[in-house]
Order: structure tokens, then C-alpha cells, then sequence
């Protein structure tokens, strides 16, 4: 029940954030609150820490046991005290050739 309702309220905040607001519409959310979300879907959401010029958290879920799985990412990214983005990443390693597909 609990992965649930995380899943419904990360569906929330994704819905709002990729909603057409206005240029000075803000939606305020803390890394803490970001990253808490995402262990709530009972991810293993690593710390909210520098990575390039930004802030990073992120947790990851194989959708596929094999040599080369398919991933999904979910990442919340912004500076040191605010959430700028959560984006979500799809991972797709499927061979184009069958020779390839056989030798995984």
C-alpha cells in the first residue's frame, strides 16, 4: 500500500512540474522531501550530493535481469538547497543485430 500512494504522489509532482506554468510559477520542494519520495516507492535513493555543476539524487530499477538491462532512473536534480528538475530516464540496451542478441 505504501509503494502505492508514493507512486501517486510522484505521479503528482511529475504531472505539476511538466504542466505548462507560467515563466514565474514556482514548485517549491526541498531535496530532502524530493529524495524521500523516491525511497518511499521503496527505491534505493542514493544521498542528494554534488555531481558536475549540479546536485544530484537518484535511484534506479532494472526492468530486466541480463547482460545488458534495461533501467529506468528516476533523478532529482537542482543546487545545494532547492529541486530544479526530477526526470525520468529510460535505459534501453537491446541489440540491433541477432548475432549480438545470441552472445548475450
Amino acid at each position: 500500500m505504501k509503494g502505492k500512494w508514493g507512486l501517486v504522489w510522484l505521479s503528482f509532482v511529475l504531472g505539476m512540474l511538466a504542466a505548462p506554468w507560467p515563466a514565474s510559477a514556482e514548485i517549491k520542494l526541498s531535496p530532502q522531501q524530493a529524495c524521500q519520495i523516491l525511497r518511499s516507492l521503496d527505491l534505493k535513493a542514493g544521498p542528494y550530493q554534488p555531481q558536475g555543476e549540479n546536485y544530484v539524487c537518484s535511484a534506479g530499477k532494472e526492468l530486466a535481469a541480463r547482460k545488458l538491462p534495461n533501467v529506468l532512473r528516476y533523478l532529482v536534480v537542482g543546487d545545494q538547497q532547492t529541486v530544479q528538475e526530477l526526470r525520468l530516464e529510460l535505459s534501453v540496451d537491446a541489440p540491433r543485430r541477432q548475432g549480438a542478441a545470441k552472445n548475450l
